[in-house]
């Protein structure tokens, strides 16, 4: 009767292996914590309701986790794109509005050049976090578009 039970469930299941693996793994605990309480396979069946009703509800529970995690990745996404956007124009700005060597406001040409004691270019750094934010935008959503194609 258990086994019956959880094979209509399983195969009731329209999840992905590993959640479905619980799923089952978690049915045979309630089956086997049911029988040290004295409680008959019958007794825990009608407790948990026909297969059909308990594969629904776990993958409405399922259902609202995806959303949740999908939401999140939309989030995310927008997220990483707003800031490399940003990012991107701010380096953009550095490099091609601010003339190289000048402090200040000057009515001629000065000698003085602004020299950094960093071994790399801060305008480059910022470019290319922008671009890494972009790149990770990008996988972000490709991953959302795919789990929704999943389902």
């Amino acid at each position: 009767m258990k086994e019956k039970y959880i094979s209509d469930v399983n195969s009731l299941l329209d999840l992905p292996k590993r959640r479905k693996a619980e799923i089952i793994r978690d049915l045979d605990e309630i089956f086997r914590s049911a029988a040290e309480h004295g409680e008959s396979e019958s007794e825990v069946i009608s407790r948990l309701g026909a297969a059909d009703e308990y594969a629904q509800s776990v993958a409405a529970e399922h259902e609202d986790e995806r959303q949740a995690k999908r939401r999140f990745r939309v989030f995310a996404a927008v997220i990483c794109g707003l800031l490399s956007a940003v990012l991107i124009a701010v380096a953009a700005a550095a490099r091609f509005y601010t003339p190289e060597g000048i402090i200040g406001q000057s009515d001629s040409m000065t000698g003085i050049a602004v020299l950094s004691e960093l071994p790399f270019d801060p305008v480059m750094l910022i470019f290319w976090l922008g671009v890494m934010l972009a790149a990770a935008a990008a996988v972000i959503a490709s991953f959302s578009v795919k789990y929704q194609k999943r389902k």
